[in-house]
């Protein structure tokens, strides 16, 4: 199966991925890494239109290493915080 057709939207901001997101309440889903989203809408699962692209948003990035804890952001992979420890 192919995708059915939607719109593809990369926003700048968190602003601008919490406008689109309300813009189309229901059938706009947030994209990151698309490990479960992509065969979901492959197969058609999902009513989706509009996928809101955040894997770029520096917004989400960024570990901070305290003595007892890692924090990371939520678009921060593994290897990024491990890059960072170094």
């Amino acid at each position: 199966m192919k995708l059915a057709p939607l719109r593809y939207y990369r926003p700048a901001s968190l602003a601008e991925a919490a406008g689109a997101l309300q813009g189309e309440p229901g059938t706009a889903r947030l994209l990151a890494g698309g490990q479960s989203l992509i065969p979901a809408l492959v197969l058609r699962e999902l009513p989706v239109t509009t996928l809101v692209d955040i894997s770029a948003l520096d917004e989400l990035r960024g570990a901070t290493f305290q003595a007892d804890r890692v924090v990371l952001g939520a678009a921060d992979t593994f290897r990024a915080a491990a890059v960072e420890q170094l």
